[in-house]
């Protein structure tokens, strides 16, 4: 994903109130673990190590991501027109 995209995506996330820093982990660090996690189809065990956070905190940090997008998706997520190429 290029800078700019995830630099947006954080900024839509925080102007809609879905996310905010917590006192350990950053808006950005939180979509970083969640886009890890979708990219690599990594363990709880492999964020943990690569984030250094608790598997609690992981996990409540990808779940709440993975919310924010959903309540997203709809402004997000655009069938293909009847037009677009395939």
């Amino acid at each position: 994903m290029e800078k700019e995209i995830f630099y947006k995506l954080v900024e839509v996330l925080r102007d809609n109130n879905l996310l905010a820093n917590s006192r350990e982990v950053s808006v950005e660090e939180q979509l970083a673990m969640f886009l890890f996690c979708l990219s690599t189809n990594a363990s709880n065990r492999s964020v943990q190590k690569r984030f250094q956070h608790s598997g609690e905190t992981i996990s409540r940090h990808i779940n709440t991501v993975l919310k924010a997008i959903v309540s997203l998706s709809s402004k997000l997520i655009q069938l293909p027109s009847i037009n677009t190429p395939i």
